[in-house]
């Protein structure tokens, strides 16, 4: 899922497992992931997640360009901004789904309101 900074998710000495995913020798930088050494849930989810299907998720991020919606974990919705009202992170809300591209690793909807 989506992690502002993973600080807030581990401490200083625990074990994790890792993929680098970026070195950098001339700055002497190593970039790792986390989530790249867990399974995907994104194979599935085209059958888990339908065109026009409703589902509940928490806001997990912000942006200018839209909100990240989580559905489950490691599964985030990309919607716009709402036209009236505004959403923080961890919110609840509904989602219409206008798309889902299990390549690109993307689900597209809308938010609605609650039911």
């Amino acid at each position: 899922g989506w992690v502002d900074d993973l600080r807030v998710e581990v401490s200083a000495g625990d074990h994790l497992k890792v993929k680098v995913v970026e070195l950098d020798k001339e700055n002497k930088i190593v970039k790792v992931s986390k989530k790249a050494t867990e399974k995907s849930p994104w194979p599935d989810c085209a059958k888990r997640y339908v065109s026009k299907g409703t589902y509940k998720g928490k806001v997990s991020g912000v942006m200018e360009y839209g909100i990240f919606v989580n559905l489950e974990r490691g599964v985030d919705a990309l919607v716009p901004h709402i036209r009236f009202g505004k959403v923080k992170r961890g919110d609840t809300v509904y989602i219409r789904v206008r798309g889902v591209d299990p390549k690109q690793e993307r689900i597209y909807g809308r938010i609605i309101p609650k039911k």
